[in-house]
């Protein structure tokens, strides 16, 4: 009788506990800044450097050490994280990423490649298009 009383207790505490499967972030939502519908070149570097930036940094402080850059740092790592770091401080900000991704327009390969009607801007669609050509649809 005990079993199945707590049988009984697990199976409706599954049951109450369904969970919505997540909701999936408009990537091109945040990307566009000035929210003109489409993302240009400096939307794009700006966003993708973000997303490298928060991924890089591990303990949430709001800088990039040269550990937390690479933690096998190699020589070429190095020059790399030198030239972003602006201020010379040790630590790459947000900032310091942002403004050294748009001075190297360092997406501007994927740029080319997405935007598929050579206009300058990058639609929605064309952006669906890219990602999906690349790793499946865009969520």
């Amino acid at each position: 009788m005990r079993k199945i009383l707590l049988l009984t207790a697990v199976a409706a505490t599954l049951t109450s506990c369904q969970t919505k499967p997540p909701v999936q972030p408009d990537r091109f939502g945040a990307a566009d800044l000035n929210k003109d519908g489409v993302l240009s070149r400096t939307e794009v570097n700006h966003y993708f450097a973000a997303e490298v930036f928060v991924a890089r940094d591990t303990n949430h402080d709001g800088k990039i050490t040269r550990e937390e850059w690479n933690p096998v740092m190699n020589a070429k790592d190095g020059e790399t994280f030198a030239a972003v770091d602006a201020n010379k401080d040790g630590a790459v900000t947000l900032e310091e990423a942002k403004a050294s991704a748009q001075a190297k327009d360092t997406f501007a390969a994927d740029f080319k490649v997405a935007d598929s009607n050579k206009d300058g801007a990058i639609s929605r669609e064309e952006a669906k298009a890219f990602y999906a050509s690349k790793e499946g649809p865009m969520r």
